[in-house]
């Protein structure tokens, strides 16, 4: 009984984190020095490097304003989603170079200096998705030193970083790392999460955030105040649990099944 009952969690748990697995990734980069070359997981995610979509690899356009047809997934799939994006220019954050795999994701970025940065998907094949935004600057560097990104990064229309300090989608700056070296100094990770209490302050400097939604994706950051300068993007499939549940339901038929 005991065995029988281990195996139906280890099945449950089996089916619902296999269920989570799709993904798409986006590095936008300042120069083709930010090509991967490691085969390494990377980001907050861990995608495989050799599985992320690189501006520098672009169907149209410039590091600053181009686009990308159907983008790869984390498994190397074609997926039919594409991306055009578009900024003031590229800029890097002058601490994180271009020595691994890692390195290269964080330090070029669309910059926000003088316009807005406008980025969209179309065609994204996932029902229901989270967005995860990385950040990156090069201001206000000397170790351990943060920057403030605006409250204007927008997510279909959406404000997360409102959201997430204060509940609103107004007048909400967070504090965020400029470099995964800044990370790695104050909170000794590569990357992490933006949080805060939803009433107005902040629990937890980070250089990326996360928000949930659907269909096709448009992000923009308008520079109201702060930085708002995006490093990379990645699309991850939030599964249904109606499906996560049939999978497990189903697991669990087959084990009775198996013991009679």
């Amino acid at each position: 009984m005991k065995t029988s009952t281990l195996s139906i969690y280890t099945l449950l748990g089996f089916a619902s984190s296999s269920a989570i697995a799709a993904s798409v990734a986006i590095n936008f980069s300042e120069n083709t020095n930010q090509n991967f070359n490691q085969n390494s997981p990377i980001g907050p995610t861990g995608i495989n490097s050799a599985n992320w979509n690189n501006t520098t690899n672009r169907d149209s356009g410039s590091l600053a304003a181009g686009s990308i047809t159907n983008l790869i997934d984390d498994s190397g799939a074609s997926t039919g989603t594409s991306l055009t994006w578009s900024s003031n220019n590229v800029y890097y954050n002058r601490e994180d170079g271009v020595g691994s795999d890692q390195a290269k994701l964080a330090v070029g970025y669309l910059d926000d200096t003088a316009s807005a940065i406008s980025i969209s998907l179309t065609s994204v094949t996932y029902a229901q998705y989270r967005v995860y935004i990385l950040l990156s600057s090069d201001q206000g560097q000397t170790g351990a030193t943060t920057y403030t990104t605006t409250s204007d990064i927008l997510i279909n229309g959406q404000n997360p970083l409102g959201q997430i300090i204060n509940g609103s989608n107004t007048g909400a700056n967070a504090t965020a790392y400029g470099s995964i070296i800044d990370a790695n100094a104050g909170a000794g990770n590569n990357w992490v999460q933006i949080l805060g209490d939803g009433a107005g302050s902040q629990t937890q400097t980070g250089n990326y955030f996360t928000f949930e939604t659907s269909g096709d994706l448009t992000i923009t950051s308008g520079r109201t105040g702060g930085r708002g300068s995006i490093a990379g993007v990645i699309v991850e499939a939030v599964p249904e649990p109606s499906s996560t549940a049939l999978i497990g339901l189903a697991g669990l038929a087959l084990i009775i099944r198996r013991r009679k």
